[in-house]
């Protein structure tokens, strides 16, 4: 005669342990998930940053540290800045710059290097690219009317907590992990009362004797 009760046994069995196992796949998809918040890439601030390094190293010799000409050299910002007067957009820039300049190695730098200088100069006359670097692709559309430099904050407005404020995008992964890992706590003490009172180990378990 057939067995029933053993075979719903391992068949209980087996579907706690698959259950098991989708719980644990679960907790470890979300754990490794975790890490610092994200933050919104400003990517033009690293090719303004490279832009600066690559104007000090091969511009500011004639056109001044601060862009402020120099021995007759063109003022690249600020008030009288021949980039805004002889230029109507960032293509027009580059094109210029990178045919011409440095004045005793014109066309010597690579593509990349003239377009974060293009970068730099924006951002010197308080220009502002967008969250995507300066380029080709958009070069054209970056006139000197369009996308105004914000100013940044003072600080923190009153009332606010800057420093230890948590957006509710960053807490949604540590929430669901907090979750995952109440449930198997809580499924590990269920299985250490058992052990305690000399049930069975899985909750699946047949009684013991």
């Amino acid at each position: 005669m057939r067995d029933t009760g053993h075979t719903g046994y391992l068949f209980r069995r087996i579907q706690a342990r698959r259950w098991l196992l989708g719980v644990t796949a679960a907790a470890a998809a979300v754990l490794l998930n975790l890490g610092p918040a994200a933050t919104p890439a400003v990517v033009e601030e690293n090719q303004v940053a490279q832009g600066r390094q690559i104007y000090q190293d091969n511009c500011a010799k004639c056109h001044g540290r601060f862009l402020e000409g120099q021995g007759g050299t063109a003022r690249l910002a600020g008030s009288g800045s021949r980039a805004r007067q002889n230029y109507r957009n960032a293509q027009e820039l580059y094109d210029f710059i990178s045919t011409a300049m440095p004045m005793d190695r014109p066309g010597s730098l690579a593509p990349e290097e003239y377009w974060a200088l293009v970068a730099f100069i924006w951002s010197a006359n308080g220009m502002d690219p967008g969250p995507a670097i300066i380029g080709p692709e958009n070069a054209a559309q970056l006139t000197w009317t369009s996308r105004p430099a914000a100013a940044p904050p003072a600080g923190p407005q009153p009332g606010s907590n800057a420093a230890t404020s948590v957006t509710g995008s960053s807490l949604a992964p540590l929430a669901g992990a907090a979750g995952v890992v109440l449930l198997i706590g809580g499924m590990g003490l269920a299985i250490a009362r058992r052990r305690k009172n000399g049930g069975p180990m899985n909750p699946v378990d047949p009684p013991v004797g």
